[in-house]
């Protein structure tokens, strides 16, 4: 997951996410540790939203998923979208998973972006609210702007 070619950018948007049980929220979905999760408390699609100041590219969306733990609670079909704003937003890539467990890293278009959203369209066993360990952000870092 340490690529030496992508800087993680998670840190530079601001995070909102549709609903969260309280002690599994944001600060569970960036604290670094995989055995934390945020757990979503409402109905599906569930939402986690990156708001930019300034436009910027991000190439890949990386998730941590843990299916043996989480089972049900697991995303088995996630949606990622770009735009300006919630009203322009666009998918820009759909993964199904079976299973997931670890860092999946899923490329987006690359272009830049003011908001990123991943949504969580269905999980596995019908389960509804979902768990989410990590996620990141990645740009590509190209040498020769470095």
């Amino acid at each position: 997951m340490s690529n030496p070619t992508q800087r993680d950018l998670t840190s530079a948007a601001l995070i909102s996410v549709s609903s969260y049980k309280p002690g599994f929220s944001i600060k569970q979905l960036l604290d670094s540790n995989l055995e934390t999760f945020w757990q979503s408390d409402g109905p599906q699609p569930h939402y986690i939203n990156f708001n930019f100041k300034k436009r910027t590219r991000i190439n890949t969306v990386s998730v941590y998923f843990d299916f043996k733990q989480d089972e049900s609670y697991s995303p088995k079909v996630i949606s990622i979208r770009m735009g300006t704003n919630p009203d322009t937003l666009q998918e820009v890539a759909k993964q199904e998973f079976d299973e997931p467990s670890g860092w999946i890293d899923i490329p987006v278009a690359g272009q830049k972006t003011f908001m990123i959203q991943v949504a969580v369209l269905v999980n596995h066993q019908n389960g509804k609210d979902t768990h989410v360990r990590g996620i990141k952000l990645l740009q590509s870092i190209d040498p020769l702007e470095e």
